[in-house]
């Protein structure tokens, strides 16, 4: 019933933001085992691993970079946490939730980093652009872009294109590189197919050119500034501007020349 999924849910977002993983705990097939695996499914998280809740662990604040030492005992099934450096008295401490973006921070926690280094931007509306808007002659006219992305969808790329993202580590996922390749590809890129890796010097760069446009009209989109004195909306404007910042940094860091 309702009731029942609403507990559900709320005992999944307690055990992603809540608990901590550990190679070092025996696997139980408990109710949070059970949790724990579920809220592992498509994050890519070994198996032998197992969720703890530990309590009070998150009353402690994250900050990226900081690097305590979590430990486990079996002889009398305890945690400890050691601090990786000395604290002056007074000085608050720090643990790491992990490496989030600020999309996992804001949902989870409520909270972003203005500098996160493992922030991403999700590139949600390339798809749409490519189909109306993209310009780039190895594209052709609107009917060409729109069976080329029907091409993309035989071919098994279409959503990766659509999952297509930013970061600061890997400037473009190597999955939107790829339906990227495709998309453009000519008639012989395309009876070759391997789009993996580069297919050549002319098939790269239009990609790059591609997504260079593609950012520049993200960019030109305005923010509009909060209309009343609401956190929530103040806290909106943040998350945007820490976004768009992953973008700007795309073109000082001169990645779109292949």
């Amino acid at each position: 019933d309702s009731k029942t999924l609403d507990r559900l849910g709320w005992a999944m977002e307690m055990v992603l933001s809540r608990s901590l993983d550990s190679a070092q705990m025996p696997q139980e097939d408990n109710f949070l085992g059970k949790l724990s695996r579920m809220a592992g499914i498509g994050r890519g998280e070994a198996q032998t691993t197992t969720k703890a809740m530990v309590p009070m662990l998150d009353f402690i604040n994250h900050r990226t970079g900081a690097c305590p030492r979590f430990s486990y005992d079996p002889r009398d099934d305890t945690f400890s946490v050691a601090s990786e450096r000395a604290y002056m008295k007074g000085e608050q401490v720090y643990i790491t939730y992990g490496e989030k973006n600020n999309d996992d921070l804001l949902s989870l926690y409520g909270f972003l980093e203005e500098d996160n280094p493992a922030d991403i931007y999700q590139l949600s509306d390339l798809l749409q652009w490519l189909v109306l808007a993209c310009e780039h002659p190895r594209c052709g006219d609107q009917t060409a872009r729109e069976a080329r992305s029907n091409k993309l969808e035989e071919m098994g790329l279409l959503s990766k294109l659509m999952q297509g993202t930013v970061s600061r580590s890997d400037n473009f996922s190597p999955d939107l590189l790829e339906a990227l390749r495709a998309f453009v590809a000519t008639p012989e890129e395309i009876s070759k197919g391997a789009f993996s890796s580069r297919v050549s010097q002319d098939n790269e760069q239009a990609v790059l050119d591609i997504l260079k446009a593609h950012c520049i009209a993200l960019l030109a989109i305005k923010i509009e500034n909060p209309t009343s004195q609401d956190p929530v909306e103040e806290l909106i404007l943040r998350f945007r501007l820490a976004k768009r910042k992953v973008l700007k940094e795309l073109f000082y860091k001169g990645v779109f020349s292949a």
